[in-house]
């Protein structure tokens, strides 16, 4: 594997892990919006 194709692959991976985290804190964000409490989020 050459050092651009690992480079890539942690691209990647980084955006994938980026994009989950964001689904996270919109999910988050709507239900605030929503006035649930802190302990059903």
């Amino acid at each position: 594997m050459t050092l651009l194709m690992r480079d890539q692959e942690n691209v990647e991976k980084g955006m994938k892990k980026g994009l989950q985290k964001g689904k996270i804190y919109c999910a988050i964000s709507m239900y605030r919006d929503l006035d649930l409490p802190e302990d059903v989020i």
